[in-house]
């Protein structure tokens, strides 16, 4: 079946999945896709990830 995009969603809490070690994402202690902040300017941070096609997402209630 032809896709533009594929979402996984995983839970609510992390854990370890080793194809995505393997697949070159970089992970913190928690098992959590990391990004690398670095600043392009004082005022607007950017996020880069160690995959660009990776998106480390968290939903919120309110």
């Amino acid at each position: 079946m032809p896709a533009d995009a594929v979402i996984m969603a995983f839970g609510f809490h992390p854990h370890r999945m080793p194809w995505l070690e393997a697949a070159g994402v970089a992970l913190d202690s928690q098992g959590r896709i990391k990004p690398e902040w670095r600043a392009v300017t004082v005022i607007r941070p950017v996020r880069r990830r160690s995959l660009p096609a990776a998106m480390p997402c968290a939903a919120q209630t309110l």
